[in-house]
């Protein structure tokens, strides 16, 4: 019996607490990559060289379409190298907590179970103490609740300026002409790109954007007051 319940309480801390790789990969609601992002990610650092911009600036005016494919790969490269990286940023944001969340609550929940089946009274309050330790570990749920619609609203803020950005780029790139969008300006307009997936930048537009419908909301209060 006592081996049965030693068995019983290490694998409901291993696989609760530390977490199962499989059962781990499973609830972050995201399928397998099809790819290998890091293999990309080296083989487009190439295009970030300095030698990729002398190759451009040192074509002849005249070479439009020599320019103007050369401006478009060095660019779809370093857009592609941003998406990838953000792609995993985001993934963190969304599930790297609420895996072991999950594990964390499966855990807990195994351990007040086990306690009001084992006889004995000691190995009852062991596991009761355990259980307490374990839903203390990620603090209240409460806050663990505004945490997550706190990172669910910035995510979709980044999201929603990443695709703004993105497709003044690509408008750019397939009707503007090379002279009139060189590879510098684009290169600008990828450092925003760029910047547009940062928290720093969404909590700031999310700032912004309350504060500018908080004004408008006065001053429709302030009309209604005047009659107006």
């Amino acid at each position: 019996m006592l081996q049965k319940m030693t068995r019983l309480i290490l694998l409901i801390l291993v696989c609760g607490v530390c977490g199962c790789r499989s059962i781990t990969d499973s609830v972050t609601g995201y399928p397998a990559s099809p790819s290998d992002s890091a293999s990309e990610r080296k083989d487009l650092l190439s295009f970030f060289s300095e030698s990729k911009i002398e190759k451009y600036n040192e074509l002849p005016a005249d070479s439009v379409t020599k320019r103007r494919a050369l401006r478009d790969s060095i660019v779809y490269a370093r857009m592609r190298y941003i998406d990838l990286n953000y792609y995993q940023f985001r993934k963190a944001l969304l599930t790297g907590r609420n895996a072991n969340d999950i594990m964390e609550a499966w855990a807990t929940l195994g351990l007040s179970a086990a306690s009001t089946v084992l006889p004995a009274a000691g190995t009852k309050t062991i596991l009761s103490a355990i259980s307490t330790g374990v839903q203390g570990a990620s603090g209240a749920i409460d806050k663990n609740l505004y945490y997550d619609k706190t990172i669910i609203a910035i995510v979709s803020q980044m999201d929603s300026q990443r695709k703004g950005i993105k497709a003044q780029i690509v408008e750019q790139l397939l009707k503007a002409s090379e002279s009139a969008y060189p590879l510098m300006s684009a290169l600008v307009d990828l450092d925003a790109y760029y910047e547009a997936g940062s928290l720093p930048n969404a909590v700031n537009s999310i700032v912004g954007t309350s504060s500018a419908s908080s004004e408008k909301s006065d001053q429709q209060l302030k009309a209604a007051a005047l009659g107006l």
